[in-house]
């Protein structure tokens, strides 16, 4: 059986129903209490106007009353002498208030009423006469509340006797409370209709307050609902210094953690599906050229699969221990350093090939955790010895400054480039652009998240005669080890040799993919030429004498690109098919554009790419040098260079930069949208929501001037 759901309501409705139901209880108790409370002092009031009406007859009948008299009848002053005479002054001259009447009785009989019109006759119900003669014939004033004929009387009852006179008189006087009560009741019903106008006035101005006060919340509702993992740079807009600005701010916060997290993430896995390529390649390549038939050549390729697969494995490892040491802050515990200092040293003089050399300890006690320092400061070690030559010494320490605890490793190495020192610490980064000295590319990026989990940070001194790095704990600083590697050229053939067939120039950095190239284009009838990187390339290429290249991009020294756009510069047409593990959209668009005659991602088929080297060569006989410089006015760009001149000014172009100004080139004096240009540049796949086309158009129009690119406001920008 389903069950109806429940309405829902909004904060705002349940936030102004409350206040309302509260003020109208308040309101009803208020309102009922002062009712209660003015009516027993109505009640009260009658009484005492009952018994002062009752001292008055006293005063007339004793005649020290200071009644109103008329003034023109010159016996009112005098003292009556007779029951009836006294009743008759009494009523003469005690004139009945609003609701009330009053009457004189003589042996019980009614032989006096009021000289004036009353609100009614106490005659009409002879009960209540007799009920009153009764009460005070026996001598006593008597005060009651009578339920008669004309209404709910409130009286008083006053025996009149005079001495000397065998009557006996009675005054009474009584007042209709039903009518009394009635006016305190309608005075209520008054306070009663005041009172929901000003619920209504409430619920009016309470419904606006609660919407303004609750406006940041309704805001967070739909930034939540707009904000996907494709694009979470939307942000709440803060208002105020209140509680729920305070809540605005601290979600704000929420959301750059998440941001942050989010492009973290996306980065690992494109750095991550980049160095898996490399393996997977060699292992694919090698197992497409496997001849069965030879157990070497079967053992070969099984120890070179194995290998990568040990690669992989420890890729894996690594990018789990990153995120481990990310994830988690360290546990830190009180730990001397001389001794630990001097058990990280021990293990360390197990790597081998060096002579380590402890050159001090700090002796001092600091809060650590000693498994990751000591993670961190033999990878560290490691890098070191990877990176110096064999046999030179490593030197290794800790030092205490300034409540500061610095370990560091100084090595006699190559020292790290200009300009690679932030790569280094980067996840896959490296010192040079190829993949250098075989490893992960994460422990660095390691070393500098376990500095970052003790409060430390990374630094790094370097030198062509070597480096210092540094990892230091609290405010110090935290060094890393060198990751540069000395890549030289590998196999090749002589310039002058003459080759078999059409010569190809392999230029890659990857032994184990270059290898079974290199095998299998020998297979094909091709007389296959490697090299190692970029600088030898050129060197190769300037003597004419191959038909083909096969460029990686990610070379050490120079990058394929540069290399390709030396080789258009100087005018060689030879065709060139980039080869390499970097697929995006940028990178093959850079590289096409930049005079490249085909683009192959690895991991690749080994027969597709023999299929499109034949190809490439069928059509080099025909292929002759394009003029790739556009122009629009005094703006021009050259797709070789990929440089944009202004005048007499040159500049170099970002890849997205270069990308962009393209598209205005090709496209002048023409509208193009954001969205066009994000399809074009970007690709399909980029959020339509992002503002990365304003902010490259921001950084393209400091380069060419803000002048030459015009904003047409709701459609886009124009090339003018």
């Amino acid at each position: 059986m389903s069950r109806t759901p429940l309405p829902r309501f909004s904060v705002r409705s349940r936030i102004l129903a409350v206040i309302l139901i509260v003020t109208a209880l308040g309101m009803s108790v208020s309102g009922f209490t002062a009712y209660l409370v003015q009516r027993d002092r109505v009640l009260e009031g009658l009484d005492t106007d009952l018994l002062a009406s009752v001292e008055a007859a006293r005063g007339i009948v004793t005649g020290t009353s200071t009644a109103a008299t008329d003034e023109t009848t010159p016996e009112a002053a005098a003292v009556p002498t007779t029951a009836v005479d006294a009743l008759s002054d009494i009523l003469q001259r005690l004139v009945p208030g609003r609701h009330e009447s009053s009457v004189g009785i003589i042996d019980g009989e009614v032989r006096w009423l009021p000289f004036v019109e009353t609100a009614f006759d106490l005659t009409d119900d002879p009960a209540f006469i007799e009920r009153a003669w009764q009460e005070a014939s026996s001598g006593q004033v008597t005060l009651g509340t009578a339920i008669t004929s004309v209404g709910t009387l409130r009286y008083v009852s006053a025996p009149v006797i005079i001495e000397g006179d065998e009557q006996i008189g009675v005054f009474v006087t009584a007042v209709d409370a039903q009518r009394a009560v009635d006016e305190v009741g309608g005075a209520f019903l008054t306070y009663a209709g005041l009172a929901l106008a000003s619920l209504a006035a409430i619920g009016v101005i309470g419904w606006f307050v609660a919407g303004r006060l609750l406006a940041p919340i309704r805001v967070l509702a739909e930034t939540a609902s707009r904000i996907t993992a494709a694009d979470v740079s939307e942000r709440i807009p803060v208002n105020g210094r209140d509680d729920v600005s305070a809540l605005t701010e601290t979600v704000n916060a929420m959301l750059d953690r998440i941001d942050e997290a989010l492009t973290s993430q996306r980065q690992l896995l494109d750095d991550v599906r980049h160095e898996l390529k490399t393996p997977i390649t060699i292992v694919r390549g090698h197992l497409e050229l496997l001849d069965e038939s030879k157990p070497d050549d079967v053992r070969t390729v099984r120890d070179i699969a194995i290998d990568e697969l040990d690669r992989m494995a420890e890729l894996v490892n690594d990018i789990d221990a990153l995120a481990r040491v990310e994830r988690s802050d360290a546990v830190a515990e009180p730990t001397d350093v001389a001794d630990f200092t001097a058990l990280v040293f021990s293990k360390m003089q197990a790597i081998p090939g060096h002579d380590w050399q402890l050159v001090e300890a700090a002796d001092v006690v600091a809060p650590l955790s000693p498994s990751r320092i000591t993670q961190a400061w033999v990878q560290l070690a490691d890098n070191a010895a990877k990176y110096s030559p064999e046999g030179t010494a490593i030197r290794v320490g800790s030092t205490s400054y300034a409540g500061t605890v610095e370990f560091w490793v100084a090595d006699s190495g190559p020292g790290i480039p200009a300009g690679a020192e932030k790569r280094i610490f980067e996840r896959f980064g490296r010192a040079d652009t190829g993949r250098g000295i075989a490893g992960s590319g994460l422990g660095l990026p390691i070393v500098a998240a376990i500095a970052r989990a003790h409060g430390g940070y990374v630094s790094l001194d370097s030198s062509p005669a070597g480096s210092r790095h540094r990892r230091s704990h609290g405010r110090a600083r935290c060094g890393s080890a060198p990751a540069r590697g000395r890549l030289h050229r590998a196999r090749h053939r002589r310039p002058d040799e003459e080759p078999r067939m059409s010569s190809i120039l392999i230029v890659e950095d990857e032994k184990r993919i270059s290898s079974f190239v290199e095998k299998g284009l020998a297979a094909a009838g091709y007389t296959p030429t490697v090299v190692e990187n970029g600088l030898d390339a050129l060197d190769y290429l300037a003597t004419g004498s191959f038909d083909l290249v096969l460029l990686d991009v990610g070379l050490p020294g120079i990058d394929g690109f540069e290399v390709l756009t030396r080789v258009r510069a100087r005018g060689q047409s030879v065709p060139i098919i980039m080869l390499t593990a970097r697929t995006s959209l940028d990178d093959t668009v850079a590289g096409l554009d930049g005079g490249a005659n085909d683009y192959l991602p690895k991991p690749f088929k080994f027969d597709e790419l023999v299929a499109r080297i034949r190809l490439r060569l069928r059509e080099s006989g025909q292929q002759t040098v394009v003029e790739t410089v556009l122009r629009h006015g005094e703006v021009s760009l050259d797709l070789k260079t990929r440089r944009v001149s202004v005048g007499d000014r040159s500049m170099d172009l970002s890849a997205r930069e270069f990308a962009l100004a393209e598209q205005f080139l090709r496209h002048p004096d023409q509208v193009l949208s954001r969205e066009q240009l994000l399809s074009r540049v970007w690709g399909f796949d980029f959020d339509p929501g992002s503002n990365v086309v304003d902010v490259y158009v921001r950084y393209l129009r400091a380069k060419i001037g803000a002048e030459h690119i015009e904003t047409v406001r709701g459609m886009g920008y124009r090339l003018v």
